[in-house]
């Protein structure tokens, strides 16, 4: 693999993706970033076997390939690196020398061969809404859900999605929150999301005025906004009848 790309789409993707990487691992290509390189884009992914994070930027690619980096290091390398344009070249024996300027790193990458591959989800579409609408919802209800493993199902927030409407739920046996907002959806399900994946999407998501689509069935959700796909494993099992504890108007 050989490429030439600029470093701020670089060190944003890194970051980005990143945030499904697993920086502990007993397998060491899951503490990596997945970067493929063909056509004139490299695509980078992280994955940590329960959430993927993927994304593409434009590159100029001299030889196509694709390898696995450590994800910690090929941050702080990229980090160090002046600004302007970034080489990356892979040879066969997985040494890869990262340059840019007079500045130049050396590291080993994992065989691509290694890294898992992301599931097909089969996730249907469900929804698009606005990133300023999806972001206020989550905000408002994320400091609800329940910290206690014991009960999984309230590990994560609840999206109730009807024709019309979208209702988010979280709860931690002391606290309720709810939210609901009128959206174009002509789909009824029902999914419990983790925490974790809700907390990543706020950091990834656009501007207030850009759209986030939203494809989900009854085992993963993904969303796709800012040139950021995130797939995740819903949590299984059964969510409190919240409706239940809504004192009723007499």
């Amino acid at each position: 693999m050989n490429i030439v790309c600029d470093k701020t789409l670089l060190s944003a993707a890194i970051d980005g993706v990143s945030k499904a990487v697993t920086m502990r691992s007993s397998i060491p290509v899951l503490e990596g970033i997945l970067l493929k390189a063909e056509g004139f884009q490299l695509t980078l992914t992280g994955y940590d076997l329960e959430m993927g994070i993927v994304t593409t930027i434009e590159a100029n690619i001299k030889e196509p390939g694709e390898i696995v980096l450590n994800a910690k290091l090929l941050s702080s390398m990229i980090s160090r690196m002046p600004a302007g344009q970034i080489s990356i070249v892979a040879a066969d024996n997985g040494k890869t020398t990262i340059q840019s300027g007079v500045a130049q790193f050396e590291i080993q990458s994992m065989p691509a061969t290694d890294f898992p591959d992301l599931p097909n989800t089969g996730a249907e579409q469900t929804l698009t809404i606005k990133t300023g609408v999806l972001r206020d919802m989550i905000e408002r209800t994320l400091y609800a859900v329940s910290q206690d493993e014991k009960k999984p199902a309230h590990t994560g927030e609840l999206f109730v999605i009807e024709p019309g409407s979208l209702t988010i739920v979280a709860l931690d046996g002391y606290r309720l929150a709810i939210i609901q907002r009128e959206v174009e959806c002509t789909r009824d399900i029902r999914i419990i999301i983790p925490a974790k994946t809700l907390q990543e999407l706020l950091k990834i998501m656009g501007g207030a005025d850009d759209d986030v689509k939203i494809d989900a069935n009854r085992r993963y959700v993904v969303f796709t906004s800012n040139g950021y796909t995130i797939m995740s494993r819903l949590i299984e099992g059964d969510f409190l009848n919240y409706e239940s504890v809504i004192p009723k108007d007499k």
